[in-house]
């Protein structure tokens, strides 16, 4: 029974820290400039396209390409824009929705 009620409590304190982590949302003064570059042939012609994706790293955003993926069924893909905050800019990540 002891053994239980630590396994529980160890879950309930991680569960805790993990949900309590904000994540830091960093802001840019001008938002930067879509990089230009040829979309490779679709692989099939129910493929879609997922546009590329600002990722924050090391102090800085970084383009990562986008790339084509195989339809989600009853979903679709919602491409990431900037949003402007106040701090500056920042970039909401795409997703399905």
């Amino acid at each position: 029974m002891k053994k239980l009620i630590y396994c529980l409590f160890a879950f309930s304190i991680t569960t805790t820290a993990l949900t309590s982590c904000d994540v830091e949302r960093v802001g840019v003064s001008i938002q930067p400039e879509r990089p230009v570059y040829v979309r490779p042939a679709a692989p099939s012609a129910s493929h879609i396209w997922v546009e590329g994706d600002w990722v924050y790293t090391n102090g800085n955003y970084a383009w990562h390409e986008g790339y084509w993926a195989a339809p989600r069924r009853g979903r679709v893909w919602v491409a990431g824009n900037w949003e402007q905050g106040r701090r500056g800019y920042y970039w909401r990540a795409g997703h399905w929705r």
